[in-house]
């Protein structure tokens, strides 16, 4: 797996991002009592996470970015598992009820041989009647297109006195269904620019049925598939991700 999120990566998303979407939250939040036992892959800076854990959920995390995790930590201390590591470095001795990767994250894994093995980890982590829920992006947007390059418009985002500004640029490969995007963050304190960053940022659309195939390889099985957090069903209508429920 990539490695993203660096330092000034991380406060962007921090800023833009500082609470989860209610509908999605509250998606995750229909899966879980408090006798659970839940697990967060790919937590990130803890925006999910921490909502769990103000309501006293038993939940653990790892992020593969210590930029990120740093950001959790700065922002409570947790007594519970919190890990920086990526998939196969994770240890626990905990079987979980209910795992779930927010906000499309788990299509930050591109290569095929990744993907199988982190779904198949999942598994090996889940209770006998466990569930996992995570969202994948599909190639909608991008089907009947050639491999293009485009610029994306300039985002910026501010707090107090300083200012991060990112532009980039976006291509796509239809052959293998993965972005490239090759980003800079440049932060401004007080008017001046004080520190630049750069970083390939790359994301897996899906084919139809490709993701299904990746699952039934690992010994999963999909419960439900929605296209949207309110939980409408997914059948095979065009959407530009897909939520999935898999057990066992």
């Amino acid at each position: 797996m990539k490695t993203y999120y660096g330092s000034l990566c991380s406060l962007f998303y921090d800023i833009s991002k500082p609470t989860p979407p209610a509908d999605e939250l509250n998606f995750y939040m229909s899966f879980v009592n408090k006798d659970m036992s839940i697990l967060e892959p790919m937590c990130g800076s803890g925006r999910f996470m921490m909502e769990f854990i103000n309501e006293e959920y038993n939940i653990d995390g790892f992020d593969i970015s210590e930029e990120m995790i740093a950001r959790f930590q700065e922002k409570l201390h947790y007594n519970g598992i919190l890990q920086c590591c990526e998939f196969s470095a994770f240890r626990t001795e905990k079987l979980y009820d209910f795992i779930f990767i927010a906000a499309g994250s788990f299509s930050l894994i591109t290569d095929h041989e990744q993907v199988l093995s982190y779904l198949t980890q999942l598994k090996n982590w889940l209770q006998p009647d466990g569930k996992i829920a995570l969202t994948v992006f599909t190639d909608v947007e991008y089907r009947g297109g050639q491999m293009t390059e485009v610029i994306d418009a300039p985002r910026s985002v501010q707090e107090q006195n300083i200012e991060i500004v990112l532009t980039g640029t976006t291509s796509y490969n239809p052959a293998n269904g993965v972005s490239h995007s090759k980003m800079t963050y440049d932060l401004f304190e007080n008017g001046i620019k004080t520190k630049s960053e750069d970083e390939d940022f790359f994301i897996k659309y899906y084919h139809p049925n490709e993701f299904e195939t990746f699952v039934a390889k690992a010994g999963l099985h999909i419960e439900n598939a929605f296209i949207d957090y309110n939980k409408t069903p997914f059948t095979g209508q065009d959407s530009e991700a897909v939520v999935y429920v898999l057990t066992k």
